[in-house]
C-alpha cells in the first residue's frame, strides 16, 4: 500500500500583502512553527523568504542580484526535502513564484511538476482590495527608484491582476485565500495553518494557539509603514519616476541611486520651496485611478511649477550629486513636449 505524498503549502503572496511580516514571522520562529506541526525550511531561503527556486527559471530580473538567478531547481528541492523533518508540513513563502506565474507560466508550471514529484502541493494567496494592492505596489516601484509610468503601470496590473487569480484557480490545485489585515495580516496566516491540521492534533493546535498569541504581541510592535510620511512624498516621487521612464526609456530595474536620492529629499523636504503646493498622498490615489493609463503628467501646471522648482533648487542639485545621479535629475528637469499637464486641469 502506498502511503500519500505530503502536503506542502505555497504562499505565493502575491506583493504588498504583508508577506515580508509573515515571512519574518516564521523566519523568527522556527522553532513554534515546527512544535505546531510545520517547518518553515532554511535551504532555498534568502532574508527569509524561499525565492532561490523560482530565482532559478529567471535570466534577469528587475531587483534580484544575477548570483540568485538560474540556479539548479532539482538541488534547490532536494535540499528542502532532506531538511524537512518527517511528519511536519513544510511551508514555502516568496512573491518571486508570483511573478514567475505571472510573466513565466510555463516555468511557474515547470516548479509544480517537479514539487508533484514529492508533494501535494496548496497554494496559499492573501486577498487584499486590488486598487489599494496595486497602488501600494506602484509607490514601492517608484520609491526604489524603478523608470515607470504610474498611472499606464497601475491600469495593466489591475486589469491584468484578475486574468493571473483566474490562471492560478485553473491550475486544478488546492487554493486557501487568506483575508488581508492591515494591521495584522500575520494572525489570519496562521489561523488559516489551523485548518491544515486534524482535529486530534490536540498538542500541535495548542502550540499553533500560543503563536497566534505571540504573534499578535509581535504585530503590535513591528508593524512599520515603510511608505514615506510626507504628504507630498507620492507627488513628487511619481512624477519624477514617470518623466525619468519618458525621457530615457530605461529599463524596469530598481536604481540605487535614485533611491538614495529621494531619502535624501525627504530629510530635506521641508527647506524646500513650495513643496508643500504638491498634492498628497489620497489626491495622487484618485488621480491616478481616474487617468485610466494615460501617460499623461497627473499634476496641475500650478503644482507642476512647484515640482520643477523642487528639482531646481541648490539643496536638492546637492542631493542628487551626493546619491550620484545629477544627469538623471537634469534628464527629467528638461522639458519635453509629450510630457505637459493635459490630464489635470
Amino acid at each position: 500500500m502506498s502511503h500519500p505524498k505530503p502536503v506542502l503549502l505555497l504562499h505565493v503572496g502575491p506583493h504588498k500583502t504583508g508577506s515580508t511580516a509573515i515571512q519574518t514571522f516564521c523566519e523568527q520562529n522556527r522553532e513554534g512553527l515546527t512544535r505546531a506541526g510545520f517547518w518553515y525550511p532554511k535551504a532555498g531561503n534568502v532574508g527569509g523568504q524561499h525565492l532561490l527556486l523560482p530565482a532559478s527559471y529567471f535570466q534577469h530580473h528587475h531587483c534580484l542580484p544575477k548570483d540568485l538567478l538560474n540556479g539548479n531547481p532539482e538541488q534547490i528541492l532536494a535540499t528542502i526535502e532532506a531538511e524537512t523533518p518527517r511528519g511536519l508540513i513544510p511551508l514555502l513563502s516568496s512573491e518571486v513564484f508570483w511573478e514567475l506565474h505571472t510573466d513565466l507560466p510555463d516555468a511557474f508550471e515547470s516548479v509544480l511538476a517537479l514539487l508533484d514529484q514529492r508533494y501535494r502541493v496548496h497554494f496559499v494567496m492573501v486577498d487584499r482590495q486590488e486598487d489599494e494592492r496595486v497602488w501600494s505596489l506602484i509607490k514601492h516601484f517608484t520609491r526604489h527608484g524603478c523608470a515607470i509610468n504610474p498611472a499606464v503601470l497601475f491600469t495593466a496590473i489591475v486589469k491584468a491582476d484578475p486574468l493571473f487569480c483566474a490562471r492560478l484557480s485553473k491550475l486544478g490545485y488546492p487554493l486557501i485565500r487568506v483575508p488581508y489585515d492591515a494591521i495584522d495580516c500575520v494572525s489570519r496566516f496562521l489561523m488559516m495553518l489551523s485548518s491544515q491540521l486534524n482535529p486530534w492534533q490536540v498538542a500541535r493546535r495548542l502550540w499553533l494557539a500560543a503563536l497566534l498569541r505571540r504573534c499578535r504581541k509581535y504585530c503590535s510592535r513591528h508593524r512599520v509603514n515603510v511608505a514615506p510620511k510626507e504628504s507630498w512624498a507620492s507627488a513628487f516621487i511619481l512624477e519624477f519616476s514617470r518623466r525619468l521612464e519618458a525621457k530615457n526609456n530605461l529599463p524596469y530595474q530598481d536604481d540605487p541611486e535614485i533611491q538614495a536620492f529621494f531619502q535624501e529629499v525627504l530629510i530635506i523636504g521641508d527647506q524646500l520651496p513650495l513643496v508643500h503646493c504638491l498634492p498628497d498622498d489620497k489626491t495622487m490615489f484618485q488621480r491616478i485611478k481616474h487617468a485610466n493609463g494615460s501617460p499623461a503628467c497627473l499634476l496641475t501646471p500650478m503644482e507642476l511649477r512647484a515640482w520643477k522648482s523642487i528639482c531646481n533648487h541648490p539643496v536638492t542639485q546637492f542631493a542628487a550629486q551626493k546619491a550620484g545621479c545629477s544627469d538623471k535629475l537634469r534628464a527629467v528637469s528638461l522639458p519635453t513636449d509629450h510630457l505637459q499637464p493635459d490630464l489635470v486641469g
